[in-house]
């Protein structure tokens, strides 16, 4: 490459528009995005809870072991993936 290809190339790069983020945030999803502070709410349908309980043969209320939760999240799957929530929201603390 000869140093006027690098130029060219350089000035090719600073014709490129910066998008401000207002422009990626303006895009219409199918499904409506849970906002930061509530990111859990969006993860969880309401139709799908209770469902690790059940799967899992725990009554509701009950707190899930620690042993079957690593049991199941090693299965994978739906139920793995359940799993692997529970674990996660189970280290976040109330405030």
């Amino acid at each position: 490459m000869a140093a006027t290809d690098h130029q060219s190339i350089a000035q090719g790069v600073a014709l490129i528009p910066t998008l401000p983020l207002e422009f990626f945030l303006s895009f219409n999803h199918t499904s409506p995005m849970p906002t930061k502070k509530n990111w859990i709410a969006g993860a969880i349908k309401p139709s799908r809870k209770g469902a690790l309980h059940k799967a899992l043969h725990v009554p509701q209320g009950q707190k899930i072991p620690a042993s079957k939760l690593n049991a199941a999240a090693k299965k994978g799957g739906k139920l793995g993936k359940m799993a692997n929530l529970a674990k996660t929201l189970s280290g976040f603390k109330k405030k």
